[in-house]
C-alpha cells in the first residue's frame, strides 16, 4: 500500500500525511508478511492480459476523481 500511496502522491503532486492503524499491520508471526500478484495463470487459461500497467491506471484513476470532484464527498467518512 506504502508504494501505491506515494504513486498516487506523485501523480496528484500532493504531500499529505499517512496514517498507519497498527491493529491492521500484519502480526510478526502471520502467515503472510508479503503478497504478490501474478496473473500468469490468468493469460494461461483464459487468455487475458490487463490493458493498462498500474502506473497508467492510476494516472486514469487520479484524472477521473479530479474531472469528477463533485461526485465525491469529501468531508464525509463512508464505510
Amino acid at each position: 500500500m506504502g508504494q501505491t500511496v506515494q504513486k498516487i502522491m506523485r501523480l496528484t503532486g500532493r504531500q499529505v500525511p499517512v496514517a498507519q492503524d497498527k491493529a491492521r499491520v500484519r502480526p510478526e508471526k502471520s502467515e503472510v508478511m508479503r503478497l504478490i500478484c501474478d496473473n500468469r495463470k490468468a493469460l494461461r487459461l483464459l487468455g487475458w492480459r490487463p490493458r493498462y500497467t498500474l502506473d497508467e491506471g492510476l494516472a486514469l484513476a487520479v484524472n477521473y476523481c479530479q474531472t469528477h470532484l463533485s461526485r465525491y464527498k469529501a468531508g464525509i467518512y463512508n464505510v
